[in-house]
């Protein structure tokens, strides 16, 4: 046409300068993007810490967990969710007991998770004197128990409250 060769060229039209614009900003904005994906590697709040190593004492007729900083005032055992502890459970009572952990309160299992309530500390009682560790890593919140068995019945109860 008569008179288009004094017009400038739209945008997107593949002109030169808006070729060499977009480069400039495409790489602007990669590097920016570059530099945000360090931020975005935060640590998430369910990763275990270092382990805590917390005493179960078992007697004859109780079982009681150690206060740490995260005891409660009342005595309620608590420890934030993500917390790795490894349970040094030892029998300071004159014969052999069995001790369980259990979770106590409701919990919907994903497909990936063991549909696994409780679980006793070792296969065989603990013989008086014996010590036995047993890691727990609390990814979830939720209430559990240490239980000190008597045949199929709890006879004590030590509380834990994951917050």
């Amino acid at each position: 046409m008569a008179g288009d060769e004094n017009r400038e060229p739209l945008p997107g039209s593949g002109s030169l300068p808006f070729r060499a614009g977009f480069a400039q900003l495409a790489a602007t904005l990669l590097a920016a993007c570059g530099l945000a994906v360090p931020a975005a590697g935060a640590p998430k709040t369910t990763a275990p810490d270092q382990p805590y190593r917390i005493d179960v004492t078992v007697t004859d007729s109780s079982i009681s967990i150690e206060r740490d900083r995260f005891t409660a005032k009342d005595g309620t055992t608590r420890w934030p969710r993500g917390a790795l502890i490894d349970f040094i459970v030892k029998n300071v009572g004159k014969r052999p007991h069995v001790a369980r952990f259990a979770l106590v309160s409701q919990h919907y299992f994903s497909q990936y998770e063991a549909r696994k309530t409780s679980t006793t500390v070792g296969k065989t009682p603990i013989r008086p004197g014996q010590v036995r560790h047993l890691a727990v890593n609390f990814y979830f919140r939720g209430s559990f128990a240490f239980e000190l068995m008597a045949g199929s019945r709890p006879i004590s109860t030590a509380k834990i409250v994951i917050f």
